[in-house]
């Protein structure tokens, strides 16, 4: 726009227009498609929230999304910093991170400056190339230089991002650790359908979402053994580390985006019930069974114990006797003990023991899962372990 007769309209539509999208962003700075599409999204709104706090003299960098930029950032990077925990259509760390810088250097944050520049080192090739941090002017223009004196040791190891049903619980940030993942929320996030809610209902864009409502996630030894698929071209429940009902997956599935499921609360999908970090132990709890139509519960808990294990506990309920079919999956997975249902999930050199039981007989077997990245199938091995009743609980602990 320039400053002559009339452009004034367009300065005054623009402000609206940055007044709206600012309302709706998420406090929690989360992305419901991915953190890859986040990376994708968030420097734009950066720029444009920068240039009019500028211009225009709001104050859009003050609001808690931008204030908490720089933590899902970090919480998402696995330990070492090199891996990303992923969901929805996801894939890697994204090229552009240096937005995170302005948050930082806005709101003095020592400690996630030093965080953000390990993740710049860890990816800082033996040339100075580097392929998270590509578009080098805009690093210049939003690094805060002046912020020294901080260190990653000092960020929180477990984090909950609310309006995604978003846990992360690690034992440190150096490649040697240990870190898992648990997520349970409906396609979109909480703020999103609360938009549409507020809107009459309006439509809004999930299609990079996934069905994968009580989801885990585990990162040892270097690499993460109990992953999630990639880019998927078909959503599908079968791909996640989450359960089948009747060989079914989650309400929306089976198309090559997803939509806002039709004529149903969204809300009621996924509900995150008890968040609780005591040190040592942290607990994460979420409620998935309106995922399902033939479920009236799907409890599932995650227990986090420092040096020692991870429990997974499901409490599953439906009006009839159901298929209950339990899922993880990983780049190799190996049968120690069929009968005694022991298991290793293996990535590389990386590996993890694990043994499932329930309180109902189970069919278990290891196959080939459905998880795909961009049309192809990721051939990651998956245990399905099987009971039929109309209430079954599952108790597996990781190693």
């Amino acid at each position: 726009a320039g400053d002559g007769p009339g452009d004034e309209f367009i300065v005054s539509k623009l402000a609206e227009e940055l007044a709206f999208v600012a309302k709706w962003l998420p406090d929690d700075a989360t992305s419901h498609e991915s953190p890859s599409y986040w990376v994708f999204g968030s420097p734009h709104l950066t720029l444009a929230m920068d240039a009019a706090d500028r211009c225009l003299g709001t104050k859009y960098l003050d609001l808690p999304y931008f204030k908490n930029v720089p933590m899902f950032r970090m919480q998402t990077l696995c330990p070492g910093l090199k891996e990303v925990f992923g969901y929805g259509d996801f894939g890697g760390t994204g090229g552009i991170n240096a937005f995170t810088f302005l948050s930082t250097r806005h709101h003095k944050q020592l400690d996630l400056q030093d965080g953000l520049m390990k993740f710049f080192a860890a990816h800082t090739n033996a040339k100075g190339g580097n392929d998270a941090f590509q578009f080098g002017w805009t690093s210049l223009v939003w690094f805060g230089g002046g912020l020294q004196g901080g260190s990653i040791e000092n960020l929180p190891k477990t984090y909950y991002f609310d309006d995604l049903g978003l846990v992360f619980a690690r034992d440190g940030w150096q490649e040697k650790n240990i870190a898992a993942m648990f997520k349970c929320a409906p396609y979109g996030g909480y703020k999103l359908n609360q938009f549409s809610k507020e809107n009459g209902n309006r439509y809004i864009n999930v299609a990079h979402d996934d069905p994968d409502v009580n989801q885990f996630q585990i990162f040892t030894d270097g690499a993460i053994v109990a992953r999630d698929d990639g880019y998927s071209e078909k959503k599908l429940t079968s791909g996640h580390n989450t359960i089948l009902v009747n060989g079914a997956g989650q309400r929306g599935e089976g198309g090559g985006w997803m939509q806002p499921v039709k004529k149903y609360d969204m809300t009621r999908m996924g509900v995150m019930t008890t968040f609780k970090d005591a040190g040592n132990v942290v607990v994460a709890e979420g409620e998935g069974g309106g995922a399902y139509p033939d479920l009236t519960r799907y409890r599932r808990t995650m227990i986090w114990v420092k040096g020692g294990y991870i429990l997974i506990l499901d409490d599953i309920r439906g009006t009839k006797a159901n298929d209950i079919t339990w899922l993880v999956q990983g780049d190799g997975l190996d049968t120690v003990d069929a009968a005694a249902g022991r298991y290793k999930l293996t990535s590389g050199q990386a590996a993890c023991e694990f043994v499932i039981t329930a309180d109902a007989p189970l069919t278990s077997k290891v196959d080939v899962s459905s998880a795909q990245h961009r049309g192809k199938n990721m051939g990651l091995k998956q245990l399905q372990a099987k009971a039929n009743a109309q209430a079954v609980r599952y108790a597996t602990v990781f190693d």
